[in-house]
């Protein structure tokens, strides 16, 4: 194919190999260099993009000369104009007067013993504001080993910190309904090892237990059955109880705890499976009164039962033995017991 009028022109050196001329050379060059001009340039735009989305900044102590240099983000944080270059002290006041101290001797530390730090602060900004952050300082040596420099990082992290809070705040108040429910309300893993990650109050007083003893991987059976044939039917059917996920199961009615030399008690008890863990909500109430009130309505069906059958078709001695005993007690001179309509 014939070159056109505005096709590179190419050579050939004495051995025959393509020679490149100045002009073939020098536009793939400069495009080359535009494009990691480019790239360099969206990288910039790139790591800008971060850092704000972040709060995230840098700077950097000149120990030799006692300057700071802040990043353009790192200035933003502290409400400063972009190029502000604060001297160390000038930089540390800007923290709230309670953690000066602490960020005097972290930063010393760093810049005289070469021990890196990483803290959690508040500032405050030009317009009065406080403001969380995490500052990390990390020394720089020179060839001699010299400490020349520190540098590090800085992040806003109010936002961090308020969700924190707010977290700390729900769960106070999680806590302390649950510590205050007339139920035993726990959170424990369904495994061998039956670890529990919450108990309220109510739960260790129904099992008459304590957190120390349930603190212990499986300590569970063993601490509140002491008849170990009760404690292995227990395990057992609870055990597969859950593991049928069905919720119905997961139900048990007026089991008995019975001690040597304790009174015996009786609790009824229900599992809630926690989705896509192997935990589950252990609930339990003591059910001893209920218990015992029914055994004694029982106890007195049962009696009135016995006497029903013994009265059965002797309606009529049963009613002249009653005449006699208020005729004795006349005779006595007391009141008669039953009335005439007995």
């Amino acid at each position: 194919m014939v070159a056109g009028p505005k096709d590179p022109v190419q050579r050939c050196s004495a051995n025959g190999l393509p020679e490149c001329t100045p002009r073939c050379c020098e536009l793939p060059s400069c495009e080359a260099s535009g494009m990691r001009v480019a790239r360099l340039h969206y990288r910039e735009q790139i790591l800008e993009i971060a850092s704000k989305l972040a709060r995230l900044g840098g700077w950097v102590v000149d120990l030799a000369e006692n300057r700071v240099v802040w990043s353009d983000q790192t200035a933003e944080i502290h409400e400063m104009p972009h190029g502000y270059s604060p001297s160390v002290e000038q930089g540390i006041s800007f923290y709230a007067p309670e953690h000066r101290s602490r960020i005097t001797e972290a930063f010393s530390a760093c810049a005289n013993e070469g021990k890196r730090y990483d803290e959690e602060l508040q500032i405050i900004t030009s317009t009065g504001r406080r403001v969380w952050v995490r500052t990390i300082g990390i020394p720089v040596r020179d060839d001699t080993g010299k400490i020349v420099r520190v540098e590090g990082g800085f992040q806003d992290i109010t936002e961090r910190k308020r969700i924190e809070a707010a977290l700390r705040e729900s769960e106070t108040f999680t806590r302390t309904v649950l510590d205050h429910l007339p139920i035993g309300v726990a959170v424990n893993s369904v495994g061998a090892d039956g670890r529990f990650s919450y108990v309220n109050d109510n739960f260790v007083k129904i099992y008459r237990t304590t957190r120390e003893a349930l603190s212990r991987p499986g300590a569970f059976w063993d601490v509140v059955y002491d008849d170990a044939a009760l404690r292995e039917q227990l395990r057992k059917r609870v055990r597969e109880d859950i593991a049928s996920g069905d919720p119905s199961r997961m139900v048990w009615q007026d089991i008995e705890i019975c001690r040597e030399g304790e009174p015996t008690t009786y609790v009824s008890a229900r599992n809630y499976p926690i989705p896509n863990g192997p935990w589950v909500i252990s609930m339990v109430w003591d059910v001893t009164q209920r218990k015992m009130a029914e055994d004694k309505v029982r106890e007195q069906i049962g009696e009135l039962n016995r006497w029903h059958r013994v009265t059965l078709g002797r309606e009529a001695r049963i009613l002249e033995l009653k005449r006699e005993v208020n005729q004795l007690l006349e005779q006595l001179g007391r009141p008669a017991k039953y009335s005439s309509a007995e």
